[in-house]
């Protein structure tokens, strides 16, 4: 019966039958990762810069060093430290079928500590992936298996925690496994947006996007005024959800009816990783670069092949064209079922034939699944297939290069426009530059009068680079080495003393580091949010006496400083 219904699972994995679905999760196998009460700060599915949240933020009062324990049997199968992402994240494989994750540790267990610093002192690399034998670290439920921190991309101390499949690598809602989460508060609709599919479509007699923002009234979201609109739109909606203290949390699900009947409806079950930046088609992203506001769209466009949706009538869009009045209802729940819902009436418009001389859209009009190739003097565009999400007018420009940049500045397209797949550029300096000088040379992304590091190589004359984000770009130079500052002025020190160095760069970012003591690699940590290195003092790697330290450090285009000092170790 077991083996059916873990069979059962799979199906709906590959064949990705939504997981609302899904009777057959197991509930109460897995226990809590942490002890103390569980307040979630960050919700499975919430809305992330190019790609959503795949599971909970376990908040740690604050604190680091909170016990984290295995929520099952299992196994250790998967060990990552990294300045980025989870930091120190652990792994753990579970006999039926499931993968638990822990991010942004801050230390792991003794015995799995110990391991991973002699892997790391091996491989001379703070930055390590490791895949124990299952043998190795076999695992019980309720074993610590590390402590809580803030290492990698982490904004303050807390523990990042998932639940995926073993074998699609596909992170599930961890809810959905029956942990009980006291929630009593209702999510908050902040706006709703009626938004003209095309140019021909009309909201209140004008072809723009309509905002409205309901008033609570009764302990429900009222819309006082009937919009008019004719021709097809779709719909959009910001809202967050509330627990706690944590007031800007993401939605569990959307649904929309119109006219008592569903028309649309999203849930957050399941995400894959590839799935990530689909973010960007699902929310309005003109508004998300304008404004930084994440509105959730009905619309689903023809490059959209994210799994959230559970019900969805053509492509979103409503088409209206009689006279009559149309109630639409927008829900929005979080897990725990509790409930925020407005409605409006809207007016349909008979749709007036549009007349010859509507406006023509500027550029090359490229429809989705196309490759397209542009070619000027110094510069090649190449765009993939699967490069936009939807039919897109195409258009680039250059201005002259200035005192800073060795070509052009290259206007591709415009930062409103969001991409899924890189698309390849290749620019060619206006003049030739020396062998040494050529090697600092880069693309480089322009934005508010300044320089962003775009990794570039040379080819045939060209730097080519992939670029995920549209924009102004062009080629200019880094020759300033980074910048290496010691806490303090170390002159003795002890076994259990911790060194730090303030690494930084002023351009292309670190790209290596190396801290030796009497000429002998030693272990360094990188916190690259902090721009800090941390070394702790321990006796097996110091002599007695005086000893060296070299610490150098180098940018992503090579340049490189060196700080030396000596120090007495007692």
């Amino acid at each position: 019966m077991h083996r059916i219904i873990f069979v059962l699972y799979l199906l709906t994995i590959f064949f990705k039958i939504p997981l609302s679905a899904q009777k057959n999760l197991p509930q109460d196998y897995f226990r809590l990762p942490l002890d103390i009460k569980p307040v979630i700060t960050g919700f499975f599915g919430e809305l992330r810069a190019n790609h959503f949240h795949t599971g909970l933020d376990f908040s740690t009062e604050g604190k680091k060093n909170i016990e984290v324990c295995a929520i099952a049997n299992g196994y250790v199968s998967r060990i990552k430290v990294s300045p980025f992402g989870y930091g120190k994240a652990i792994y753990i494989t579970h006999p039926n079928g499931f993968v638990s994750v822990y991010g942004h540790l801050n230390n792991f267990n003794i015995i799995v500590d110990d391991y991973v610093k002699k892997q790391q002192y091996e491989q001379q690399s703070f930055e390590i992936e490791l895949f124990p034998n299952p043998e190795l670290f076999k695992i019980n439920k309720g074993d610590i298996i590390g402590y809580s921190g803030n290492t990698g991309a982490s904004s303050g101390p807390h523990l990042h925690f998932e639940i995926r499949s073993e074998l699609s690598e596909r992170p599930i809602n961890p809810l959905l496994f029956g942990y009980k989460i006291t929630d009593n508060d209702k999510p908050v609709i902040k706006k709703i947006c009626i938004v003209p599919a095309n140019r021909y479509a009309l909201i209140n007699e004008k072809n723009e996007k309509y905002w409205i923002e309901p008033v609570v009234k009764n302990n429900e979201y009222q819309v006082k005024d009937t919009s008019r609109v004719s021709g097809s739109i779709y719909l959009g909606v910001v809202a967050n959800d509330i627990i706690g203290y944590a007031k800007y949390c993401g939605i569990y699900s959307i649904e929309v009816h119109v006219d008592s009947a569903l028309f649309f409806k999203i849930g957050f079950d399941s995400i894959s990783f590839d799935e990530g930046r689909y973010v960007n088609t699902l929310i309005d992203y003109n508004e998300y670069s304008l404004k930084d506001i994440r509105q959730v769209n009905t619309y689903k466009a023809p490059g959209n092949r994210l799994n959230i949706y559970k019900h969805y009538i053509g492509n979103g869009t409503l088409f209206f064209n009689d006279t009559n009045y149309h109630r639409i209802k927008i829900t929005v729940t979080d897990f725990n079922e509790n409930m925020a819902s407005s409605e409006m009436i809207v007016k349909s418009v008979t749709l007036t034939p549009p007349g010859k001389t509507q406006e023509k859209n500027a550029g090359t009009l490229i429809h989705y699944g196309i490759r397209k190739h542009f070619e000027d003097k110094n510069l090649i565009i190449d765009i993939p297939p699967d490069a936009f999400f939807d039919s897109v007018y195409f258009d680039y420009g250059s201005t002259p290069q200035t005192k800073e940049t060795y070509s052009d500045i290259y206007s591709i397209h415009n930062k409103f426009t969001p991409l899924f797949a890189s698309v390849s550029i290749k620019i060619k300096p206006n003049q030739t530059a020396n062998s040494s000088m050529q090697n600092k040379l880069c693309i480089a992304r322009v934005r508010n009068n300044s320089y962003e590091y775009i990794n570039s190589k040379w080819k045939n004359g060209f730097l080519c680079a992939d670029i995920r984000q549209f924009g102004n770009y062009c080629i200019v130079s880094d020759t300033i080495i980074p910048e290496i500052k010691p806490e303090k002025k170390y002159i003795k020190i002890k076994s259990g003393d911790v060194l730090r160095f303030k690494i930084k760069d002023n351009f292309s970012g670190i790209g290596s580091y190396n801290l030796t003591m009497n000429g002998k690699w030693v272990l360094a940590e990188y916190d690259a949010k902090i721009s800090m290195l941390t070394y702790f003092v321990e006796d097996n790697h110091l002599l007695i006496g005086e000893n060296e330290l070299v610490l150098s450090v180098s940018d992503k285009l090579n340049n490189k400083n060196v700080y030396k000092t000596n120090i007495t170790f007692e």
